[in-house]
C-alpha cells in the first residue's frame, strides 16, 4: 500500500484538510494524506473528526505501520474507498502535546549541560510529560533546570524542522538539534507556561500549556478550600508546601488531612448520644466524601467512640455499625421504602448502610426510634 502523505510535518499550524479514502479495513481508514499525527516517538496520537458531507466520525486512535497511517473511527460504515473526506484535528490536544514535546528537548539539553546526564526515555500524553535520565533526577536540580527553561522561553528562539530525505530533525536555535518525528511548537516563547512538578521514582514530571494550567488552578482551589475548611495553621501549610514535589503527592497530603478530620469526627465524644444503652453519633458535613470514609473504616487504628454512626455525606446517608452492639441493617432496613422515601442496601452485620435519598434529620429520628423500640 502506498505510504500516507504526512501533512503535520510541513504544515504545523494547519487544522483542517481534505483527503481521499484509499482503504477501509474493519474500523480503520487509510487516507492518501493526513494531518492526524500517529502514536510515535513517545507522543500520543491526535484526535478529531472525519466528515463525508454531513456525516461525522470521531477519530479515536491513529497509528503508523511502515509509513501508512491508520485512522481508527467510531463509524467506519460511513466510508468507502474513493470517498472524498474532510478532516479536523483536535487542535487544543495537538498544541498541548507539541508544547510538552518541545519542552522535553530543551529540558534534556539543559540537564545534560548542567549535570552531564543523558535522557533515556520521554513520554507525552494528555496527563503531562515525563523524562527519564541515565541517573535518577535529583530534586535539587528542579530550580536550576526550570530557571534555565524560563530563560530560554523568554528569548523566543525559533524551533525549526530540518528535512534530510526521510529523516527529520528538530533544531532549537543553537541550543539543540535532535532527530525527532514528533510535532513541535515554532518558538520557545510557547514554553513560558511550563513548570516542573517534581520527581517520581527518579523520573522528572512536568506540565504546562492550557491543560496543565487548568490542573494547577484546580489544585490551588482545592488547597484553599481545605485550608479554609479545617483552619490549618500557616506553619502546617508551609511544611506541606515545602515537602510536596508533585501534584500526586499533594493529593495524597490533602487526602491525609481529610481522613484525619473525618477520624476526629468519629472519635468526637461530644457527638455521642445514648439511646437505650447504644451510643449513636450523628455527623453532618457536606465536605466529607465516601472514598475517604471507606478507606478510614478499613484502617486498624481508627478509633470509634460510638456503636453506630449516622453520617450525611455525598448527598447520601451512611449508617455504620462500628461494634456488634447494633446492626446497621436491622435499624435501617425498616426505613427503606417507608414514608421517608429512601432506598439503600447493605450486606453484612457491620456495614455502611447507604440510604440514597431522604431528609437526613428524618432518617436520624427514624433510626433512633427503631433502636428505642427494639432494644
Amino acid at each position: 500500500m502506498q505510504t500516507t502523505e504526512k501533512l503535520f510535518y510541513k504544515e504545523p499550524f494547519m487544522r483542517e484538510f481534505k483527503a481521499t479514502v484509499v482503504d477501509v479495513s474493519k474500523n480503520m481508514l487509510v487516507l492518501d494524506k493526513t494531518l492526524f499525527f500517529p502514536q510515535g516517538g513517545y507522543q500520543e496520537y491526535d484526535n478529531g473528526v472525519l466528515a463525508k458531507g454531513d456525516a461525522l466520525a470521531r477519530v479515536t486512535t491513529v497509528s503508523d505501520e511502515n509509513g501508512v497511517v491508520y485512522h481508527q473511527v467510531d463509524s467506519p460504515e460511513l466510508f468507502a474507498v474513493g470517498d472524498e473526506v474532510e478532516g479536523r484535528i483536535d487542535w487544543d490536544r495537538r498544541w498541548y502535546l507539541s508544547t510538552l514535546h518541545s519542552a522535553q528537548h530543551v529540558i534534556s539539553r539543559i540537564v545534560f549541560n548542567l549535570y552531564k546526564v543523558y535522557t533515556t526515555r520521554s513520554d507525552f500524553s494528555v496527563n503531562g510529560g515525563m523524562v527519564s535520565f541515565s541517573v535518577n533526577f535529583s530534586n535539587d536540580w528542579l530550580e536550576p533546570v526550570e530557571g534555565e527553561l524560563m530563560k530560554i522561553a523568554e528569548k523566543a528562539l525559533p524551533v525549526e524542522r530540518l528535512f534530510d530525505g526521510a529523516n527529520i530533525s528538530i533544531k532549537i536555535a543553537d541550543i539543540d538539534t535532535s532527530p525527532c518525528g514528533g510535532t513541535h511548537v515554532t518558538t520557545t516563547a510557547d514554553l513560558g507556561s511550563l513548570y516542573l512538578l517534581g520527581t517520581d521514582k527518579g523520573k522528572l514530571l512536568f506540565d504546562g500549556g492550557g491543560p496543565g494550567t487548568k490542573r494547577l488552578k484546580k489544585y490551588g482551589r482545592e488547597h484553599f478550600r481545605v485550608r479554609k475548611m479545617y483552619n490549618f495553621p500557616d506553619d502546617v501549610l508551609k511544611t506541606v508546601e515545602d515537602n510536596i514535589n508533585t501534584l500526586n503527592e499533594m493529593d495524597t497530603a490533602l487526602e491525609k488531612y481529610k481522613r484525619e478530620a473525618f477520624a476526629n469526627a468519629l472519635k468526637d465524644e461530644t457527638l455521642v448520644r445514648q439511646v437505650k444503652g447504644i451510643k449513636v453519633s450523628v455527623i453532618k458535613n457536606n465536605e466529607l466524601d465516601t472514598k475517604i470514609f471507606k478507606k478510614l473504616i478499613k484502617m486498624k487504628d481508627t478509633v470509634y467512640t460510638s456503636d453506630l454512626y449516622l453520617i450525611s455525606i455525598d448527598k447520601k446517608v451512611i449508617a455504620y455499625a462500628a461494634t456488634d452492639a447494633v446492626s446497621a441493617i436491622d435499624v435501617c432496613a425498616g426505613l427503606i421504602n417507608e414514608s421517608l422515601g429512601v432506598t439503600g442496601g447493605g450486606n453484612r452485620k457491620k456495614v455502611d448502610m447507604i440510604l440514597e435519598r431522604g431528609n437526613f434529620q428524618a432518617i436520624v429520628d427514624g433510626v433512633i426510634s427503631k433502636i428505642e423500640g427494639s432494644v
